[in-house]
Parts: structure tokens; C-alpha cells; sequence
């Protein structure tokens, strides 16, 4: 168990790694502790079946040598492959780091791995014909201890036959349900001499906090992590009630997995839960173990990932994907509540001599302060995405034509009035700007009232820029292949 606390600790860290070259290097602290449990494994099987002949330094120095060899050989891996040809992120935009070989396994990782299997093996035979031969309270003890220690390989199996999501390992985390059993096997069968380190190791090692709680939903137990997150759990008294203390925060026995949140303003922790029903040897229940996995940095990643995906990196407005988006929502809604609804396109005048008389920082110096020009002048409630290049497009929910125009005419203002501060001398931009909208519900669809905004922007560069003009019905087209006047 401490080895697989090793395995559980290393692996969480490595699918929270910021890179592949720190992923890499937790994954190589990971199997010195993966890489021995067989052999740990294998002689908890051998004391536990009353082997008393001791194991003499030259044997277990033997057993020892593939663990051994596997794990100087994973530690320079690099430069040999024998254990991984290659390892990649699978996914580099996803919210975890999970590494993947993509089946280029060298012939150490069979090796090691065929090893493996044959002490788990040898090791799950000797407790099984002993189970032929105990009853009783014993039968108990070494039926929990099986089933505990069983679960991770069963993680195994799924991540070797490649059958867990994400390719996701998930032997750390059926670990914390070996934990839970252990701890129940602790309570119930007074496990060995070894039950106080095997908790010690599996329970309180582990990041993920453990809840045990009996039929009656009284506190039996609970590990360091559990305790550290909730202060309710760690000044709980065993045999108290903490149903009603629990329930608020959504912990509780019974029901599937689900999630929950503490704290307020810059504190929030978020947490997953999960619980698993203890049975005693006849199948009846004896209790629940309550297992508490913080979030936290996941969904503070995938929070960032949305960000990312719905706004432009430089500006930072919406992006043109996120737009369309915004558009068709506000079309429905105007549509559903008989409000009005306009759209502004944003085109800013002479851009190109900016980028080459000034260079590209400095157009990006500008799209970045017109930018916040715009946000000065626009109500709460507009919405400023970029919509390609110095073209941005606004959304004026609640805003007849003729309130956009006013509001426009503002923002144009705006633009023409902010100094650029910049290296080589400060400067700045105007615009032109078309507006198209209805003064009712919206009867149009997006593409409609986009080319009525840019074929009013056209007029605006057209009648000589820096200007905002209206759509006025019957507007030319801009040419084919020759674009907009800059």
C-alpha cells in the first residue's frame, strides 16, 4: 500500500503537469513505486499465508532485480526506449495531461510487465487455497484483504487493454477504494499486526479524503485529507451524527457521483464525491465509505479553456466563432420578447499603413486600445467581438437603428479621440462603421443583417471614412475581389 501510495501520488501530480518533460518526470518517480508492488505484493501473500521460513538476503535481492532493473532502465529511457519508444501528451488543449505511447512500448515494458503478473498470480493462488482452508472471522479478514488489494490490478488491466476513458489511468483511483475496504477490513476483522500501517499508507497517504460512515449515518472514520478539507469531519467524535452537518455540502451515503462547492470569493473549492456501500462477507451492508476528490484545478482549467475558446487572445473580446454564437442567442431572445436589435461592423480606416509604416506591434497596439475605446462608450449589455484582421462587429441587444447610430456615432468618437502610445512615437486611428438592425422584432436571419452592416460600412469607407452610416436599403454590394476601400 505504500507503494501504490508512491503510484497514486506520482500520477496525480503527473496528470496535473504543466509539460510533457515534467509529466515525463513524474511518470519516472511513478514507477518506484508501481514497479515494486508485485514484490511487496508477493510476500504480504507469503507472510499472510503463515510462510515461515525466512527469505533468505540472495532470494530477495532476486526477486527484486527486474523492479530494479526496470526502474534505472525508465529513469534513462531516453536513451534506449526500452520501455516507452515515445511518449506524447494525448491531449495538449485537454484538462488533464495524460501521457500516451501510442502502443510504441519497448521489450523492457513486457518484460516488467509479464513479471508483474506472474507474482500477482502466484501470490492471489497462495490466499486462494488458503481461503479453501480457513472459516470464519479469519475467511473474513483475508476475503476483504484480496478484494482491497485486487481493485488496483483491475485498474491495471483497463489501462493495458486501453479500455479507460481518456486513456485515463485508473488504478490510483480504485486504490482509494482498496483504502475504503481496507479500512472497513481494520474496523471489522482487526486486520494483522499490519492493519495500523496499512491504513497509514493507504488512507492517509492518499489526496482524495475517505468518509466512513455506518447504516445508521454515524461517523466511523475518516482519513488526513477528509479532515484537512472539512473542519466539521475532523472535530466529528466516532459514533456522532453528521448527517445534518454533512448533507448541506451534498457529502452524504447513498447515491451516485456527484459534485459540490465550499467556500465563497476567492476560497471556492470545488469536489467530486463517490460512495461506495460496504458489505460484510454474507453480501448484507454494513456501511458507506465516502470518497471526496478535489477539483478545484480542474475546473478552474476547463473555466480557462472556455475563455480561451470564446475570446481573442490579443484584444481580448469575443472572438468571431463565439459571435455567431452571441448573434443567434439574441435573435431568439429578441424574436421571443418583441425587442429591438441592431448590428454595428467596425472596420478601422487606413489600417495597413499603421502595420507598415509602424510595424505589426504597433497595429497590435492599436486594435488593443480601440478595443478598450469601444468598451468605454458601449452599454453593459453590447457585445464587441473581433470579427477578423482590424474588423470588429458589434451586437446591440434592446437597440433600434436609431439608437445604435447614436451609440456608434459615440464609439467612433472613442477611437478617433485615444492617443496610441507606442515606441517610435504616439499616434492614432479612426474608423468607419455601418449599422443595419430592426426597429421591431428581427425578421431577418444573421446573414441578412451582416451584409446589411457591411454594405453600410462599404458606403461609410466609400463617402470618405471615419463615419458611421445606416443601412439604407438597396446598398451596393462590395466588389468582388477587390474588398473594401481601407
Amino acid at each position: 500500500m505504500l507503494a501504490n501510495a508512491v503510484y497514486a501520488a506520482a500520477y496525480t501530480l503527473e496528470i496535473n503537469s504543466p509539460s510533457l518533460e515534467t509529466a515525463v518526470f513524474r511518470l519516472k518517480i511513478e514507477y518506484m513505486g508501481n514497479a515494486f508492488v508485485p514484490v511487496f505484493w508477493f510476500l504480504f501473500a507469503r507472510a499472510f499465508v503463515n510462510e515461515t521460513r525466512r527469505m533468505s538476503l540472495r532470494r530477495l535481492v532476486s526477486l527484486s532485480l527486474v523492479p530494479i532493473v526496470t526502474v534505472a532502465l525508465m529513469w534513462t529511457n531516453e536513451r534506449h526506449g526500452l520501455i516507452y519508444r515515445s511518449l506524447r501528451i494525448a491531449d495538449p488543449e485537454g484538462p488533464l495531461s495524460i501521457l500516451t505511447s501510442d502502443g510504441a512500448r519497448g521489450l523492457w515494458y513486457w518484460v516488467n510487465t509479464s513479471y508483474l503478473y506472474v507474482l500477482l498470480f502466484v501470490g492471489t493462488v497462495s490466499i486462494i487455497a488458503q481461503l479453501s482452508r480457513s472459516s470464519g472471522k479469519f475467511r473474513g479478514q483475508m476475503v476483504t484483504t484480496s478484494v482491497a488489494i485486487l481493485l488496483p490490478w483491475i485498474g491495471h488491466l483497463v489501462l493495458i487493454m486501453d479500455l479507460a476513458p481518456l486513456g485515463l489511468d485508473t488504478t490510483p483511483f480504485l486504490t482509494t477504494i482498496s483504502g475504503a475496504l481496507l479500512a472497513y477490513g481494520i474496523g471489522r476483522y482487526s486486520l494483522l499486526d499490519l492493519a495500523p500501517i496499512a491504513r497509514e499508507a493507504v488512507l492517509d497517504a492518499i489526496e482524495d479524503g475517505v468518509i466512513v460512515i455506518d447504516l445508521k449515518g454515524r461517523f466511523v472514520d475518516a482519513n488526513k485529507a477528509a479532515k484537512a478539507a472539512f473542519s466539521v469531519v475532523a472535530e466529528a467524535e466516532e459514533g456522532s451524527e453528521i448527517r445534518d452537518l454533512l448533507e448541506p455540502l451534498g457529502i452524504g451515503p447513498g447515491g451516485g457521483p456527484r459534485e459540490f462547492t465550499t467556500g465563497s470569493g476567492g476560497a471556492v473549492r470545488h469536489y467530486s464525491i463517490a460512495s461506495v456501500e460496504i458489505r460484510a462477507g454474507g453480501g448484507e451492508p454494513r456501511g458507506t465509505a465516502v470518497i471526496v476528490h478535489e477539483t478545484t484545478e480542474t475546473v478552474e482549467l476547463l473555466a480557462r479553456l472556455e475563455r480561451l475558446v470564446a475570446t481573442d487572445e490579443l484584444t481580448q473580446v469575443y472572438n468571431r466563432r463565439h459571435f455567431f454564437e452571441l448573434a443567434e442567442l439574441e435573435l431568439d431572445r429578441a424574436r421571443r420578447s418583441g425587442a429591438p436589435l441592431s448590428f454595428a461592423m467596425l472596420d478601422l480606416d487606413n489600417f495597413k499603413r499603421v502595420n507598415d509604416e509602424r510595424g505589426h506591434a504597433a497595429g497590435d497596439a492599436a486594435l488593443v486600445s480601440v478595443c478598450s475605446a469601444c468598451r468605454a462608450v458601449l452599454r453593459s449589455t453590447d457585445m464587441l467581438c473581433r470579427y477578423g484582421g482590424e474588423e470588429f462587429v458589434v451586437i446591440l441587444p434592446d437597440a433600434a437603428p436609431e439608437t445604435a447610430l447614436e451609440t456608434m456615432e459615440r464609439v467612433r468618437r472613442s477611437i478617433e479621440t485615444t492617443t496610441i502610445g507606442f515606441g517610435n512615437g504616439d499616434f492614432s486611428v479612426t474608423a468607419s462603421i455601418g449599422v443595419a438592425g430592426s426597429a421591431g422584432p428581427p425578421y431577418l436571419e444573421l446573414e441578412e443583417y451582416l451584409k446589411r452592416s457591411d454594405s453600410a460600412l462599404y458606403r461609410a469607407k466609400a463617402e470618405g471614412r471615419n463615419r458611421v452610416s445606416p443601412y439604407r436599403g438597396h446598398e451596393p454590394s462590395r466588389p468582388r475581389g477587390g474588398g473594401r476601400p481601407t
